[in-house]
């Protein structure tokens, strides 16, 4: 009976490669390409205004309502960067108001089709000294970046660029690589790798812009800031790991406590803003210690560093990897693919002009490799 069982439910030997090849995609390619495209903010605002007003609210208890209202008054022309205080506004929208001057300083417009992105008005230099074009050429007045592109191609025109922009701005034209596809121009938080917008990159990014004594690179004060073991609501500066947890906690729960006082009319005592930092802090701590204890018990005393492994039956693997010239104001990266038996299938090195981020010449390897 057993044997009867294992044959009945054993895999089969059938080929899977043969059947996945006779399905007919019923997607384009074209049709994939706008799937994952970005949502841009005009999608936004149509499925914001598409809601009914009373529908059920956010987890932060704010229905449809309060968007709509909101976006109507304060974002008249469809953009935070250009947004007003207004008369008499609430105490959230002063909140996030307030953060708008730093976000001007951090955004940068990410070049896709280059059409929406005026030359010189708007910021789109990959430079972290100035982003905006310095160059005063006469001709590049109420001129779009789409116009520096050559007719027809994905590519810097580098004639016209040479004639009309000084040395140092044709450098950094010259450097930000551009999209296969001339989708829509987006902005770009430049403070994270992800190029969205985080608080604790905003809190970094802040002393930068006032010149405050922690930014010193010799200051240990921005790493002991955000390697507290707290909830990522709340970090404070003591003179322990344990302390600088507690006090974290406390700040946390002495503006929660503001907060309720200010929008719900609660009052909490001085004791039951202590309970509450201490009973958050400890469930945190004690759901890190859970979750960490599932990876430890995975790790095997024989665990070595990482190492290059084979590629399934069938496949192969690329590895790339980028270098900056900085000096030659160049980029070089190396891909190298290889069978599932570790056998060389090709190899390409190769350097562009430009300089950008580590991590944006290793994407361009990446590109590099699957076109």
């Amino acid at each position: 009976m057993t044997e009867y069982f294992q044959e009945l439910f054993k895999a089969s030997e059938i080929e899977w490669h043969e059947i996945i090849e006779c399905n007919e995609p019923s997607i384009s390619t074209e049709q994939n390409l706008e799937l994952f495209k970005p949502i841009s903010e005009e999608e936004v605002k149509d499925a914001l205004f598409q809601m009914h007003p009373d529908k059920s609210p956010d987890p932060d208890g704010m229905t449809p309502t309060f968007y709509q209202k909101f976006w109507r008054i304060y974002y008249p022309r469809g953009s935070y960067r250009d947004a007003v205080l207004g008369t008499n506004p609430s105490f959230i929208w002063w909140s996030i108001w307030e953060a708008q001057d730093l976000v001007r300083k951090g955004v940068r417009r990410s070049v896709r089709s280059g059409s929406e992105i005026d030359i010189i008005k708007d910021p789109w230099l990959h430079s972290d000294e100035d982003m905006y074009v310095v160059s005063n050429h006469p001709s590049l007045g109420n001129k779009k970046v789409a116009s520096l592109l050559k007719i027809g191609q994905r590519d810097w025109d580098a004639e016209l660029i040479n004639d009309m922009f000084v040395e140092s701005d044709k450098e950094l034209i010259l450097g930000i690589p551009l999209s296969s596809s001339a989708d829509k121009d987006l902005w770009q938080w430049t403070k994270e790798l992800s190029c969205f917008y985080t608080v604790k990159s905003a809190y970094k990014f802040t002393p930068e812009l006032k010149g405050r004594w922690w930014v010193d690179d010799n200051s240990s004060f921005w790493h002991q800031f955000w390697q507290l073991k707290v909830s990522p609501k709340a970090v404070f500066e003591a003179n322990s790991k344990e302390k600088r947890g507690v006090a974290g906690m406390l700040c946390w729960a002495l503006w929660k406590g503001r907060n309720d006082l200010v929008w719900n009319q609660n009052i909490f005592s001085i004791e039951e803003v202590v309970v509450l930092a201490k009973s958050n802090l400890d469930q945190w701590l004690s759901a890190q210690e859970k979750h960490a204890s599932l990876f430890v018990d995975l790790l095997l005393p024989e665990d070595g560093g990482e190492c290059w492994t084979k590629p399934q039956m069938g496949y192969a693997k690329i590895n790339v990897d980028a270098t900056l010239f900085v000096n030659d104001r160049q980029i070089g990266f190396s891909c190298v693919a290889r069978d599932h038996d570790g056998y060389l299938i090709e190899a390409i090195a190769s350097r562009r002009r430009g300089i950008v981020k580590p991590e944006m010449a290793e994407a361009l390897g990446v590109k590099e490799a699957l076109s």
